[in-house]
Order: C-alpha cells, then structure tokens, then sequence
C-alpha cells in the first residue's frame, strides 16, 4: 500500500507541473526577430535580463483574462515549500515555510527600468534551508542564483546570456506582458 501511496503522488506531482507548463500560450514559442542570446544592458546601463522572483497573481495576471488573483501551489506542511527538489522554479519569502510566494523566471528589463529599490541575487550570496522531511534533516546551501529560492519578492540576478523565453519588466508597471519566446520551435 505504501508503494502505490508514493506512485500514486509522484503522478499527482508530474500531473501538477505539467498543467503549469500548459499555462504557456502558444505565442509565447513564436520566434521573435533580432533578439541576441549575449547579454546587453538596456539604454540606461541596467543589465538587459534578470532571473526574478515573481509573485504568483503578478506572473499570471497577463497570462489568465480575469480579476482574481492566482496562487499556484499550496502545501500541508511547512517543509515542501523549503525543500527545493520538491518545489522548483519556485521561491518562498517567509523562511518558516508558511507559503510558497511565486515563480523564479526570467525578465527582459526594459528601458527606464529602476531596479535600484529590489534585492539584487550575486555569487557571492548563499542561504541554507534545514528541513526534516519523512524524517530526515537535511541541510541545503543555495548559491549565487539558487539563493532566490529563499528570497524577497522581485529579488533579481543578473542573467551572463539571453534566456530562451521571458516576461518584461517595464518601468513602473512591474510585469505586464506575456511570456515571450526568442527561439523557434
């Protein structure tokens, strides 16, 4: 019985991740023209993209035509959303596991976009999460860009190359558009 437990809820977890990737339109893999795989920096010498933590409503609000806010994941206990093999692609702001607060994805920042008021992610930042998950502690080091797991709301790295897709940061609007591809199928 323990056994279909555990495959009956890695299905249940593979079933998840998948319906998120389908949030994806179909646009969002149209090849855009121009674009450049080697970082540049916008008119105004910020860097040109950003991996950001992106609170759920935010990064769905393009991408769902309603009014209510999305959140995307929850959790029955308070060490998945600490556990980063079980929650990927996502981050948390509250160190005690009490939410998982959105999406780590990539930005194009656009011109006149001050990022000067948001936490900035280096290699040199680092945080361990200690969780005890199935009765196990385990300690975890995330590093340079693996820190936003644990992270403010629109904390940011500097990306060294053009990400394959990403959303857009415009000034004072925060993220407004939908996700954007620059390679074709």
């Amino acid at each position: 019985m323990h056994t279909y437990n555990f495959i009956f809820k890695g299905l249940a977890l593979f079933l998840a991740v998948l319906m998120a990737l389908t949030v994806f339109p179909a646009s969002a893999f149209a090849a855009e023209d121009g674009t450049s795989d080697t970082l540049e920096t916008s008119g105004d010498g910020a860097p040109e993209y950003v991996l950001m933590n992106i609170p759920y409503d935010k990064f769905y609000a393009a991408e769902i035509d309603n009014d209510i806010p999305a959140d995307a994941v929850s959790s029955a206990t308070r060490n998945k959303p600490r556990t980063g093999t079980l929650v990927n692609g996502s981050y948390h702001v509250n160190a005690d596991g009490s939410d998982i607060s959105g999406v780590t994805f990539p930005v194009k920042v656009g011109d006149g976009a001050d990022l000067s008021g948001y936490t900035q992610i280096t290699d040199d930042n680092s945080v361990e999460i200690t969780v005890t998950n199935r009765g196990q502690t385990t300690t975890t080091t995330y590093s340079g860009k693996d820190a936003l797991f644990e992270s403010e709301d629109y904390s940011y790295y500097v990306l060294e190359e053009g990400p394959a897709y990403y959303k857009i940061w415009e000034a004072e609007s925060h993220i407004t558009q939908k996700t954007v591809s620059t390679k074709s199928r």
